[in-house]
This record gives C-alpha cells, sequence and structure tokens, in this order.
C-alpha cells in the first residue's frame, strides 16, 4: 500500500521477495527509489493515473525489479493512496509465446502443403481452410469460412459422410473416405478426405 506521496505504508511478503527489500527497508521508502526500472515505463503512467485520477488502472508488464519475470499488476485506490496487487505470470507469458509460435510453425505448414487441409467445427462449419483445399473444392477461402462441410458434399455421399463424422466426435477412430464435393460450378471433384 502506498500514501499520496508513494511511500509504502505496508508491504507483504511476496513484494518484498521480490524486490529483494526488508520490510524495514521497504516501509517509508518511495515506490520509485524501490522499483527505479519503472521510471520513464508504461508502467509509471499507469501508476500516475490511478494516483491521480483515483481510478483502476490494470496491465501486464516487464517487472522492473527481475529481468525476464513478468507481473500482472492491478492498482486500486484506497483512501490513504493506492493499494497494489502484483501477479508473477511469467510461467504464462512464456506458455504463451511458445503457443504463439507454434501456431505461426502451424500456419506456416498448414498454408504450403500441397495437400488441401481444412478444420471444422462440431456443427461442420469451415473454421481454416488452406490454398489447395480452396483449389480442389473451386471455392475461395472467404467462401468456404461462410459455408459447412455439408454444403458442399455431394448429396448421395452426405449420410455416409455425417454418420462417420458423429463416431467419431464421439471419440471413436478417426476415418478415411472417399466422397465427392460439388464445386460453384456444379463440377464434381472426387477426394481421399482424412479426418480426424
Amino acid at each position: 500500500v502506498l500514501d499520496r506521496t508513494w511511500r509504502v505504508v505496508d508491504i507483504n511478503d511476496f513484494a518484498l521477495n521480490h524486490l529483494a527489500v526488508s520490510r524495514a527497508e521497504a516501509i517509508g521508502a518511495t515506490l520509485w527509489s524501490l522499483a527505479p526500472g519503472l521510471i520513464g515505463t508504461d508502467c509509471e503512467t499507469h501508476y500516475r493515473l490511478a494516483m491521480e485520477s483515483r481510478t483502476v488502472e490494470e496491465f501486464v508488464g516487464p517487472s522492473a525489479a527481475h529481468q525476464g519475470r513478468w507481473l500482472e499488476v492491478r492498482i486500486f485506490p484506497v483512501p490513504e493512496g493506492l493499494a497494489v496487487h502484483l501477479r508473477d505470470i511469467t510461467d504464462r507469458v512464456q506458455l504463451e509465446s511458445k503457443l504463439r509460435e507454434r501456431e505461426r510453425l502451424l500456419s506456416a505448414i498448414f498454408g504450403q502443403a500441397n495437400a488441401g487441409f481444412a478444420q471444422v467445427d462440431l456443427e461442420g462449419r469451415f473454421e481454416l481452410v488452406n490454398g489447395a483445399y480452396c483449389t480442389i473444392t473451386g471455392y475461395s477461402r472467404e467462401e468456404l469460412l461462410g459455408l459447412r462441410m455439408q454444403d458442399i458434399t455431394h448429396p448421395d455421399d452426405l449420410a455416409g459422410n455425417l454418420e462417420l463424422l458423429k463416431e467419431a466426435l464421439g471419440g471413436k477412430n478417426s476415418f478415411t473416405i472417399e466422397k465427392r464435393y460439388v464445386r460453384p460450378d456444379g463440377a464434381i471433384v472426387w477426394v481421399n478426405n482424412s479426418v480426424t
């Protein structure tokens, strides 16, 4: 807890450990002397805005005390000044970064593959398609994203396809089926469709 002159009036063990100071060193010291890395950053802007406008400020940012650590910060106005809640979210930030990198890699593989790939939701609505899938079906990406798999499957193949899809969604094995798609111009294209 900070008073209106930015001095610490109360602090918990997490914040003491994070700042690597003792309680005696922290109480009465200013936020800026304990975390000089905040000065001149967006974090400082959030603190000052909370103090001046008496609004709650929330943000995620790099730790000013520990290189490579990330904090989720919530700043609440209280009568004596500000209450600051810190949560170390470094593990989450690193995991999200790894996931974004994997998504970029998967997207590159997906987009460059010579085979057609598509992802549909539980209703059969297209969520992702690659260029090869568009070429096979004759639809643009934008057109497919407004359709369901059922909309482009040949009517004579639909019932069997839906039954296999229902079984797969129920936790049974993946399946492969030869089926026909109907292109926008009415032409028929046969595909070997592997579904997981």
